[in-house]
């Protein structure tokens, strides 16, 4: 016997023992409970079923043979006929879902496979299952998902997984937009820690370094960030938890980030608005108080030398009549100034103060001041030393000028001592008007300079003769200056006397 032989009979028992073992295991296929099989021909009709291949498409078990598979399920997309003709031309679509007709809730997945048998060209054997339960499952995932999806969206929170060893951290699409990352951005810890604002940037360092990863902590701060685009600062909460690996060394950490920026912002208007609140109910009280006491004062010597005024005119000589005059006229000025000053500061406190700027005569409109605080003057014998040419010009607006230069006189007398005099100067450069008020007194201590137009400050100091004040009238004066574009500032030294400027536009 040669070898072909033996070879060939050798073929001829593997082939059979194949075929036999084959049908074994189709047939065993055929009865499952599982899985459904069915032979249908190119138009869909079909041609024989397994039990369960009934049951998945009606629910019991009926022969099917000679109708249309397309009686049991839905095909809104036209899949069936491409997957009965095309089996296998294209993994992707070498499968399909379909809603069953009968039982509309549930989903039916076909597979088909290719029949290499001749007489059975024009055929296909599909394979069936009823995947309603994973596709349920798959569908509650996907939902669950996109909830998720949402919460962190409306949280604007994203999660971020950081490989410690490396250094490199994988993220939420919305981290990126967070970020304001371009494309191809290297997201390691070193890119992280350019992101976060300067101001912040070693503290996150150091809390990285130390707390989380020398002393296993978690990673929970409050940070700004610049955002890589466009480079808006904005504040985030980072949180984070380390995983170690089996040797207990820190290998991931897993966190969240969120945006925090409209919170902050918040936070800081609360504060603002509380500390304007107190700043207000301080000044309200500051007000009353003013009201209460120190135009009291001036009223009651009013009355008190009008009284004496009265009662001993005819008994006075005319020089004693005339300082009580000077008195009476002193004291009405410093009442009129306080309510002047008081009327203008609220005023400006509202908002509601009106503008109104325009070319004005410097040395006319000086005149007028000077003749309105002269008897001030008088009562103190200090002389107002005017030189200020006639042509002078600024462009100001005049009641708030008034105010201004009323209040720096009255200061400047009030700190002047008996028999002394107060300068007033003008100067032009650079499209600026200066106006200076210089007087010859106390001064003003090095401590108190700097808070001098600060209205939290109110500082108010008894002058030469105990002259009283409000502490409203710089303030007020640095307010209308501010408001015509212009600048006002003060040199001074104790002892010696001070220096006040007024720097408004020429035109």
């Amino acid at each position: 016997m040669d070898t072909s032989t033996a070879n060939t009979d050798i073929d001829k028992e593997l082939e059979t023992g194949g075929i036999k073992a084959f049908k074994s295991i189709f047939e065993k296929a055929w009865q499952s409970r599982t899985i459904g099989i069915m032979i249908v021909s190119d138009e869909g009709e079909i041609k024989k079923h397994s039990p369960k291949a009934a049951m998945i498409l009606t629910g019991r078990s009926c022969n099917l043979a000679g109708s249309n598979l397309s009686n049991y399920l839905a095909d809104p997309q036209s899949l069936l006929d491409h997957l009965i003709n095309s089996p296998l031309k294209n993994i992707d679509t070498s499968s399909g879902n379909f809603p069953s007709k009968v039982f509309p809730s549930h989903t039916i997945r076909v597979t088909p496979e290719i029949i290499s048998a001749p007489e059975l060209q024009k055929h296909s054997l599909l394979i069936l299952q009823n995947i309603t339960d994973e596709t349920t499952i798959i569908r509650e995932i996907q939902k669950k998902d996109n909830f998720l999806k949402m919460a962190q969206e409306y949280a604007e929170m994203s999660y971020y997984i950081l490989d410690i060893p490396s250094g490199r951290w994988d993220e939420s699409m919305g981290l990126d937009q967070l970020f304001g990352l371009p494309e191809h951005f290297q997201k390691d810890i070193q890119n992280w820690v350019q992101i976060i604002h300067p101001d912040d940037r070693q503290m996150m360092i150091d809390h990285y370094q130390h707390d989380v990863l020398e002393h296993g902590s978690p990673f929970d701060k409050e940070y700004r960030i610049i955002r890589v685009k466009d480079k808006e600062v904005r504040w985030v909460h980072g949180r984070g938890q380390v995983i170690n690996d089996t040797s207990g060394q820190p290998f991931k950490m897993v966190g969240i980030i969120q945006d925090i920026t409209t919170r902050r912002n918040m936070e800081q208007s609360l504060l603002d608005t509380n500390l304007e609140f107190k700043e207000i109910n301080a000044q309200k009280d500051k007000f009353l108080y003013i009201i209460a006491h120190d135009l009291r004062g001036p009223l009651n010597n009013l009355m008190g030398f009008l009284e004496i005024l009265n009662v001993q005119f005819d008994h006075n000589t005319k020089d004693e009549n005339k300082q009580l005059i000077q008195l009476l006229g002193s004291n009405a000025h410093s009442m009129y100034e306080l309510i002047e000053n008081l009327l203008n500061w609220a005023v400006s406190q509202s908002g509601k103060i009106k503008f109104y700027p325009s070319r004005l005569h410097l040395h006319k409109l000086l005149k007028r001041v000077i003749n309105q605080i002269n008897p001030v003057a008088a009562s103190k014998n200090i002389r107002l030393d005017f030189q200020v040419p006639e042509k002078a010009m600024v462009f100001a607006d005049e009641t708030m000028l008034i105010t201004i230069l009323r209040n720096l006189l009255s200061n400047a007398i009030k700190f002047s001592p008996p028999g002394n005099k107060v300068l007033i100067n003008y100067t032009s450069e650079n499209q600026k008007t200066i106006i200076t008020i210089t007087d010859y007194g106390t001064g003003i201590s090095p401590e108190i300079l700097p808070r001098l137009f600060l209205p939290s400050s109110s500082i108010s100091t008894p002058g030469t003769y105990g002259e009283s004040g409000t502490g409203f009238g710089l303030p007020l004066c640095y307010d209308l200056t501010k408001i015509q574009n212009g600048h006002i500032w003060a040199e001074s030294e104790p002892g010696r006397g001070s220096s006040f400027y007024v720097s408004l536009p020429a035109q």
